[in-house]
């Protein structure tokens, strides 16, 4: 993307957001921005520093990656379903008291991007696969992450979007993963992962409750892979790669398949994660 062309998408994209508001001067007071400054992005006449980007995509809740997309795509699958939405609280940390220092160093390691594999019962025979990056702020470690439900082999670009922000905490020497569905708080999941042992982390493992998306909203739980893809990623890549994919397909690794089927071995009764 040219400098011109970004400048036009981040003034187009952002417009849009500020649209979900009362006023320009109310979004601009929040973000603490200078009203003439804001109204150059606005006009697509400057690009935000790196720090007011950062402030403003924290604000909206959108990543840095999203913001830069072709505003028909940003409009598509990034912006809120329904205007007046509110933008979510700054963490769902406070759902989770007393997470302590010494957690917060046991799971700086993990922090990152992933892509995140796991069936649900709506699409049948079918994985997700989802992009999520957990990192650290505030003394907490948080996720953001964004499912984008589209049939991977279909020519269609875009489809149902939802993106969800959530809290990591430390259980003995487990990770557990509280996350919600942001703008709609319609659905909430936990995670709990497996630790990677491993010096070369590539996979984490586990087992995910939460309730179905669409249909009759039930709960439902499903082993889970996440797939670390590194501390710095082309976002705009990653999440290209997200949809839904028959299970069997081919371009869902084999070692990634075995352990998101949601088989029942004899005797075991109940659902365990297939660890590495």
């Amino acid at each position: 993307m040219t400098k011109l062309g970004r400048d036009i998408a981040i003034a187009e994209n952002l417009r849009k957001l500020c649209s979900l508001y009362p006023s320009v001067t109310e979004v601009s007071r929040r973000l603490g921005i200078n009203r003439q400054q804001f109204n150059k992005y606005l006009s697509g006449n400057s690009f935000p520093s790196l720090r007011n980007l950062r402030r403003i995509t924290d604000f909206f809740g959108v990543d840095e990656f999203e913001i830069l997309l072709p505003p028909a795509e940003f409009s598509a699958g990034v912006l809120p379903r329904s205007a007046g939405a509110k933008p979510p609280p700054a963490s769902a940390a406070n759902v989770i008291p007393g997470l302590s220092e010494a957690s917060q160093i046991f799971l700086a390691p993990y922090c990152g991007y992933y892509h995140v594999y796991f069936c649900t019962p709506v699409w049948s025979n079918h994985v997700v696969r989802a992009l999520t990056r957990i990192y650290q702020e505030d003394g907490r470690t948080v996720t953001r992450s964004i499912e984008r439900i589209r049939d991977a082999s279909s020519r269609r670009r875009t489809g149902p979007v939802q993106k969800f922000r959530g809290v990591v905490a430390q259980v003995v020497d487990r990770l557990c993963i509280l996350e919600y569905e942001t703008y709609v708080e319609e659905l909430l999941s936990m995670t709990f992962l497996y630790p990677s042992h491993r010096h070369a982390m590539r996979f984490l493992t586990g087992v995910i409750a939460s309730v179905a998306s669409a249909g009759s909203r039930q709960p439902f739980a499903s082993r889970i892979v996440y797939e670390y893809l590194g501390r710095k990623v082309d976002g705009r890549s990653a999440l290209r790669r997200c949809g839904l994919f028959p299970l069997e397909n081919e371009g869902i690794a084999e070692e990634i398949r075995s352990r998101v089927r949601n088989d029942i071995a004899p005797g075991e009764g109940v659902l365990l994660p297939r660890v590495y």
